[in-house]
């Protein structure tokens, strides 16, 4: 929720690419779309994870999209931050060693400005990470 009342979230599919969303509830209850996923290879999908707000920015993850270089049918999935007016941009492109599948919330350490997230798979044993991002 924002200091206005508004509430964020994602869809883990619909939008124009039935790859999910990242909408906004106003407190009238009037929901705008601000992000359909596109998935690969510039773009996340199915985000599975509650969005962190910082500074007026979303922070979220998309399980899949990205990059292809995962082992299996789907890609690795993406770290995005997307502003007020819905331009979403990229931020972590996951591959097999630095993780694949993120999911779960993104912790933030306002202090340090540092997030932190896991992964479910990926990482030298192939059973996820714990990454940071700054």
């Amino acid at each position: 929720m924002d200091a206005l009342g508004n509430l964020y979230g994602t869809t883990l599919e619909g939008g124009a690419a039935n790859n999910g969303t990242v909408f906004k509830v106003d407190v009238v209850g009037n929901e705008t779309v601000l992000h359909s996923f596109a998935g690969s290879p510039n773009d996340g999908s199915n985000p599975l994870s509650s969005l962190t707000l910082v500074n007026g920015k979303l922070f979220g993850t998309a399980n899949t999209g990205g990059l292809s270089s995962c082992l299996g049918p789907f890609e690795c999935g993406i770290m995005f931050s997307l502003d007020g007016l819905g331009n979403e941009q990229a931020l972590v492109k996951f591959n097999v060693s630095n993780g694949r599948w993120p999911s779960g919330p993104l912790l933030y350490v306002s202090k340090k400005k540092l997030f932190y997230g896991t992964t479910t798979a990926g990482g030298l044993s192939n059973q996820g990470t714990v990454y940071l991002f700054k």
